[in-house]
């Protein structure tokens, strides 16, 4: 098996090779195989045509990537990060490889910056968070870059 070149993938993402297929071994619509297994607590699990996920003992760990078919490759769609079972992050791409949104968390909230894009590239949102509140610059845009709102929140009320 090129776990090398899988592994590779994993981290840079974009398009997966056609070529690995046969090593990651197409199977029915909901099986999962664990094609790589560093020891009985750290495993990275390969879906056919769909989801690449790793765990640490039961819980998610590492990146959960979601993939659709796209002309003979298949696209990265989604991605969420995941620390020990929390989601850190989660990031989508529009059909034509532009980012769509990058999202943050901290222990199940929303946290940090938020950003969204529309599929020609231009910025759609801008939003912060502390701890699941609103805190901070909250900016949408249209699709032709113009500002349709703009807000400001301090600890979850809206001070602009």
């Amino acid at each position: 098996m090129r776990t090398k070149e899988i592994n590779k993938w994993l981290k840079e993402g974009g398009e997966f090779p056609i070529s690995l297929l046969s090593e990651v071994e197409l199977l029915k619509e909901n099986d999962i195989k664990i094609v790589k297994e560093d020891s009985d607590y750290y495993m990275t699990h390969y879906h056919p045509h769909r989801v690449v996920y790793q765990t640490v003992g039961e819980k998610l760990h590492g990146e959960h990537n979601f993939y659709s078919r796209k002309e003979g490759t298949l696209m990265l769609q989604e991605r969420t990060s995941y620390l020990h079972g929390e989601v850190v992050k989660t990031e989508g791409w529009w059909d034509n490889g532009q980012k769509r949104y990058e999202q943050h968390y901290l222990h199940g909230k929303e946290h940090g910056k938020w950003e969204g894009w529309w599929d020609n590239g231009q910025k759609a949102c801008e939003q912060h968070f502390l701890h699941g509140m609103r805190h901070g610059v909250f900016k949408e845009w249209d699709d032709n870059g113009s500002l349709a709102e703009d807000e400001e929140y301090l600890y979850g009320n809206r001070i602009k």
